[in-house]
């Protein structure tokens, strides 16, 4: 009832403006919208996302067509729970009015712009004078933007521990959202099982072939910590822009001294230490510290292991 009584309301506004304009018409739908064309949450009334487009060119909604110019009005909001009971849906309040003239080809359109998808309806032809346009069931929808909702945390399933990579490097593509922290946990290890690791924009290198655009994102390589509690190391990444990053777990790092020997020589120091295991270190730095001053690395020994014995000689 409420419907008939706002229709014969304008029709009776608009037969005695008629003499004034070109035409006054009522679009309205009982179709509802929702933030993308697949559901989601509706939009709420007072979004002001519904313009009415002129098809300038008379083939239809493209590009080349602008809001309907010198219109009195050509945007609204939706207020379809006020004039139709139904929230989410529209009624042209007050009416989509041409007072001066009418553009040729009087042909117009309506466009629902939601986040991720843009509604169109049907192409109207409106004559002068007073008219009513029910857009109900006349809807095509185009998604325009997929939103983000990639996962905030990635579980390396590190089984063998040191000897996860006996094969080398491991590397994964993340795909991640804008300003989200995405958390990378490596697992099973042992607390001496450390993980040095390189964080990589884009995947598009090394390891990571995946096209993809570069995330803006901060990370520390020390950042790793340890839960005894599940076994797994964790660091996290904070991502400031949408995008792709390449981890790659370079080495895990193992307990290294298990025996330490080292016998003074002709100006020169031999230092022999055996190692528990098999642990794809590259090689041993070896430093020392004068009283008061930083450590220096006086020396390094490769990982030619023959019974897990490396040699290092320091002058």
């Amino acid at each position: 009832m409420k419907i008939k009584m706002l229709f014969v309301a304008l029709a009776l506004m608009a037969m005695a403006s008629v003499s004034f304009g070109q035409f006054n018409a009522v679009l309205y739908t009982t179709d509802t919208f929702t933030t993308g064309c697949d559901g989601g949450d509706m939009l709420p009334d007072g979004s002001p996302v519904v313009s009415v487009y002129w098809d300038a060119n008379n083939n239809g909604p493209d590009a080349a067509d602008v809001i309907a110019p010198d219109a009195v009005q050509s945007v609204y909001a939706l207020n379809g729970n006020d004039y139709l009971g139904i929230p989410g849906a529209f009624y042209t309040d007050p009416a989509f009015t041409y007072n001066a003239f009418t553009p040729a080809v009087s042909k117009f359109y309506v466009v629902v712009n939601a986040p991720s998808a843009r509604y169109t309806s049907r192409v109207l032809t409106i004559p002068n004078a007073y008219s009513e346009h029910d857009l109900t069931g006349s809807w095509t929808c185009q998604v325009t933007a997929v939103p983000c909702d990639e996962p905030t945390q990635v579980f390396v399933n590190t089984v063998g521990g040191r000897n996860f990579l006996a094969n080398g490097p491991y590397y994964q593509c993340v795909r991640a959202c804008a300003n989200t922290t995405v958390e990378i946990c490596l697992g099973p290890l042992a607390a001496d099982e450390y993980p040095h690791a390189l964080v990589l924009p884009g995947c598009l290198s090394n390891g990571c072939q995946i096209d993809c655009p570069p995330a803006q994102f901060g990370y520390s390589p020390t950042g790793w910590t340890y839960n005894a509690a599940n076994g797994t190391w964790c660091n996290i990444v904070v991502v400031a822009t949408e995008g792709c990053f390449c981890f790659c777990l370079e080495f895990i790092e193992g307990a290294v001294d298990v025996s330490l020997t080292a016998e003074a020589g002709d100006a020169s120091v031999n230092v022999a230490w055996s190692v528990a295991a098999e642990n794809n270190m590259a090689r041993y730095d070896v430093q020392r510290r004068v009283f008061g001053h930083e450590f220096e690395t006086i020396g390094f020994g490769r990982c030619e292991q023959h019974e897990h014995l490396v040699e290092l000689h320091v002058c």
